[in-house]
């Protein structure tokens, strides 16, 4: 079973475009680009443990992106958007579907 980790996986770069925890960590140290908090806008550090990630500065630690719920949040929100403009570069159409099991 995977196991899912309260951790901010999706960020900002300068340009306001949705970038990966793994896509910034696997560049050479030297050639990262900038990810920032997409509440927040402080700069992020790209980390791996067990999983990829991006984490605040330790004295910036009080942003609601830091904590497990806000990450989660934030990360989905960003990984919506980047499907939906992933889509939309493509020019395939967008369907969106509910299903609710009553």
């Amino acid at each position: 079973m995977r196991q899912f980790l309260n951790v901010l996986t999706h960020a900002l770069d300068p340009k306001g475009r949705v970038v990966l925890a793994r896509e910034i960590r696997l560049q050479p140290a030297a050639d990262r680009p900038e990810a920032q908090c997409p509440l927040c806008q402080r700069a992020l550090t790209a980390c791996r443990r067990n999983n990829y990630y991006f984490r605040h500065q330790p004295e910036e630690a009080n942003c609601h992106a830091a904590e497990g719920d806000g990450a989660v949040h934030a990360s989905t929100k960003l990984h919506i958007i980047s499907v939906i403009a992933r889509l939309i570069r493509q020019g395939k159409p967008l369907r969106v579907s509910t299903y609710c099991e009553a």
